[in-house]
């Protein structure tokens, strides 16, 4: 079977002949598996068998400073957490209902 064979069996209850799979790893975790298979494209190791278009986090802004904002204003530093950063201040200075309806 292909692996889009093996993927739709299993969507469709239908037992497939493995259990299809799709890594994923931070910036980090990336770089360094790369350098350990001496490889520049991880995919062909990998073989996922889901493909990823865009970004699933959404799109940001670059701020400068390794510093980035999202859709809804929230300003995240990416100095240590390179993948998903650290919420930058904070994003509700209080709790309020107001303008919950």
């Amino acid at each position: 079977m292909t692996r889009r064979e093996v993927v739709r069996a299993a969507l469709e209850f239908r037992r497939p002949p493995y259990v299809p799979w799709s890594f994923r790893f931070t910036q980090n975790a990336r770089e360094k598996l790369a350098a350990h298979l001496g490889a520049g494209e991880l995919e062909p190791f990998l073989e996922n068998h889901f493909v990823e278009l865009g970004s699933d986090i959404g799109f940001f802004e670059p701020l400068g400073g390794n510093r980035y904002r999202d859709v809804f204003g929230v300003v995240w530093d990416r100095s240590i957490d390179k993948d998903i950063g650290n919420v930058q201040g904070q994003v509700l200075p209080e709790p309020t209902l107001r303008g919950y309806s």
